[in-house]
This record gives C-alpha cells, structure tokens and sequence, in this order.
C-alpha cells in the first residue's frame, strides 16, 4: 500500500489497482475489455406529484413531445443567440463551455423568477424529476452541436443523415446482387 497525502484520491487508487496486479497474463487489451456509458450526473431529485411545466422548463427527452415544450423552443432561441460566439469559439474550449453555462443559469434564473420548481426536468415511470446541472449542460451542448451540424459529426441532424446514406446504400447493394441473380438464371 503507497501512502502519499499530497496525491489526489483517484490517482491513488488508479496506482493501488496497477501496482495489486501481480499476473501480465491477466491484463487485458483494449479491446477485450467491455466498454460501460460511465454515468456523468447525480440522482434525479424527485418532484411533487402535481408538478406543471413552467414557459421556461426544458425537458430532456427523445421525440417530439419533448422537443415542442415551451421550454425547449425557448432553449433553441436562446442558443441560436448564442450561436456565433460558440461557432468563432474553435480552439477554446472553455469559452464554449462558459456559454453552456452561461445559458444554463439564463434558464435557471428564469425558472426562479417565474418560481416554478424545476428547470431541467425529465418524464420517466409516470413521474417529473429534475436532472442535475451535468445533465443540462449535456442538452445545451446538444442543441449547439444540433444547430451546427454541418461543422459536428456528434449531432443529431449528421447521424440521421448517416444512417439513410447507410440504408441507401444497402439498398442500392441487395438491387445489384439480385441483378446478378437474375442474369445468371437468364
């Protein structure tokens, strides 16, 4: 056990797990080992059962319903204003990241002024819950990287176009090999 009280916790226990490893034969590669969506946000908080929507409460969610909201039309507005400053922000990520933040506590002072319970709130098993400020820092990158999605491969727009080019394609090579089935029955 190395006992060192200026090293940091994870950096500690990342060298206790290296150094507790006593066979090579056990290391796995890359890819051998099982990737997991590592969990980048607290618990929900819970809301009150008779919880409404305020005109600034973003929902985060799949879908059109979420998307239509007051609050998620109001967040599209609000980062398109945005827009230029986080589009020139190319080499400095924590510009972009201060106007996610920026725009993060717009919504959350608005939603204050307007005492409603909750900002950034998901619908899930019949219940409302507020997400944490990780969550909805993640839905305004979205919307950035959405609005810019000729510059991102990341946004929704660029994966629905790469998935009909996927499926044009396949398309395109099951018409070709039932020609060629079709010319060698001829």
């Amino acid at each position: 056990m190395i006992d060192n009280p200026g090293m940091e916790h994870t950096q500690l226990s990342k060298l206790q797990h290296i150094t507790s490893i006593s066979d090579p034969g056990s290391i796995k590669s890359a890819s051998q080992c099982k990737r997991t969506k590592r969990r980048t946000s607290g618990p929900d908080r819970i809301l009150p059962v008779d919880f409404r929507l305020c005109d600034y409460s973003v929902v985060i969610g799949r879908g059109q319903k979420p998307a239509l909201t007051t609050g998620n039309c109001r967040l599209r507005v609000l980062t398109s204003t945005f827009l230029p400053q986080y589009a020139d922000a190319t080499e400095s990520k924590s510009t972009k990241t201060y106007l996610v933040n920026k725009i993060v506590n717009i919504i959350k002072s608005a939603c204050h002024d307007l005492e409603c319970e909750a900002a950034f709130v998901r619908y899930k098993n019949g219940r409302w819950y507020e997400v944490d400020d990780s969550v909805a820092r993640e839905k305004v990158g979205y919307q950035f990287r959405d609005l810019l999605a000729d510059r991102y491969e990341s946004s929704s727009k660029r994966k629905v176009e790469r998935k009909h080019e996927r499926k044009r394609a396949r398309q395109a090579a099951q018409r070709k090999r039932m020609r060629l089935q079709e010319e060698r029955t001829l």
